[in-house]
């Protein structure tokens, strides 16, 4: 697809949510995440991969995020959030 995303941009928007100085999910007052090792891309330019340590964190974070989704899928997307937190507040036990 011409509108995927390349290796850099990919980099980019990591930087942008997790590991830059001014990463907009990265703990509030705190250093910004580390990315373990490399970025695995699931679907090219749309789905990836990677692992995100802190030394706030008891273990490493493996994190898969979507990218450029919108339309149906966004709305997809959107449903399974919805149905997951259903679960959360309704105690469901996790996998472990």
């Amino acid at each position: 697809m011409p509108d995927d995303l390349g290796p850099e941009e990919i980099t980019d928007v990591l930087e942008q949510l997790f590991t830059g100085e001014r990463a907009v999910y990265a703990p509030e007052g705190e250093a910004p995440y580390t990315l373990v090792g490399g970025v695995e891309e699931v679907i090219e330019g749309r789905l990836v991969r990677f692992v995100l340590s802190h030394p706030g964190l008891l273990r490493d974070r493996e994190v898969s995020l979507f990218l450029q989704i919108d339309g149906v899928v966004g709305e997809l997307w959107e449903h399974e959030v919805r149905n997951l937190l259903r679960l959360r507040m309704l105690g469901i036990p996790r996998c472990r």
